[in-house]
């Protein structure tokens, strides 16, 4: 059995196919200019025929739950400045 396989999540999924993929770590997205688009690690993944498949950027990847809660930490601390108020915000989120 593979520990990092979540057998709820395949037993609520309605068609699960195992396959080999390419894992790839692209360490350099946005640029860095300021601080709402950092230089940044993105992970792809690829099927072999070099398709992309799934992506995680974590700048740009907030659910809509989240962007509410920018709007209301952005309210609440009366921040008029939204580039430092997006980093702060991300600090944050991620316990800094």
């Amino acid at each position: 059995m593979n520990p990092y396989l979540n057998t709820a999540l395949v037993s609520q999924t309605p068609e699960v196919k195992v396959q080999e993929v390419i894992v790839s770590r692209l360490t350099r997205r946005g640029d860095g200019d300021n601080q709402a688009d950092p230089v940044r690690t993105v992970f792809q993944i690829f099927d072999l025929e070099g398709n992309l498949l799934a992506e995680r950027d974590e700048y740009s990847s907030f659910s809509k739950e989240q962007l509410l809660h920018f709007a209301k930490f952005v309210k609440e601390m009366e921040l008029n400045d939204v580039e430092r108020a997006f980093a702060s915000w991300v600090d944050s989120i991620n316990g800094g």
